[in-house]
């Protein structure tokens, strides 16, 4: 098991021969490639995620806590496939497009800017959960408990 505290990554493209350490705390990084990389069992811890690039990488059992994602691009991410324990996402001006927060905890997250066209939040607890200035275009969230979410200058939103 490798570990990183307080490490900054610059540009590195993760993969099979540069696998992402099993544990993050503190952690930056930039402008990574994580494009199928397998997370799957990683825990990040406040981390920070700036330009980078997660579209279609595994997170079977992975944890996010207090980790924050800034003009990042993760579509077609199953998130609901996260430790449901460890989750808690800050999302800035990044694309989650086409991903799934089913049935996910989403109560310690927020959403402010970007996309998340066509994600399916099904299930999902969204209690207090705040989407400001989010795109989200055939978003579903049928089922999902929306007591005390925020939904401000949202676009493409509808309630059946």
């Amino acid at each position: 098991m490798r570990h990183a505290d307080d490490k900054q990554f610059v540009r590195v493209h993760f993969s099979q021969s540069t696998p992402v350490p099993d544990r993050c705390e503190g952690c930056t990084f930039v402008e990574c490639d994580f494009t199928r990389a397998d997370l799957s069992g990683c825990r990040f811890v406040d981390c920070r995620f700036e330009g980078c690039d997660l579209s279609s990488c595994r997170l079977a059992g992975a944890g996010f806590q207090e980790v924050e994602w800034v003009r990042c691009k993760a579509m077609g991410v199953a998130w609901d496939s996260c430790n449901a324990f460890l989750f808690g996402i800050r999302v800035h001006d990044s694309n989650l497009d086409y991903g799934s927060f089913r049935g996910v905890d989403l109560s310690r997250s927020g959403f402010f800017g970007g996309s998340v066209r066509e994600t399916d939040f099904t299930g999902a607890n969204a209690q207090g959960c705040v989407f400001r200035e989010v795109a989200m275009d055939g978003a579903r969230f049928e089922g999902t408990e929306l007591k005390g979410a925020e939904f401000a200058h949202v676009t493409g939103w509808t309630i059946d």
